[in-house]
């Protein structure tokens, strides 16, 4: 498989999954997050990245 096939299926991934995914910096900040997040936690992906995920849990 093609590297931008991988991508796009990795982009419909994030954007349809009910489940939220997101990746951590080393301080336990988020630095992505899906668009679940919105439905799941009630912010928005930009309110949460820099934030700290122990806050949210």
């Amino acid at each position: 498989m093609a590297p931008e096939q991988k991508l796009r299926i990795f982009e419909k991934i994030n954007k349809y999954s009910l489940d939220i995914i997101c990746t951590l910096d080393r301080q336990g900040c988020f630095s992505y997050l899906s668009d679940a997040c919105q439905g799941i936690l009630g912010y928005s992906s930009e309110e949460l990245t820099g934030k700290s995920y122990a806050r949210y849990l």
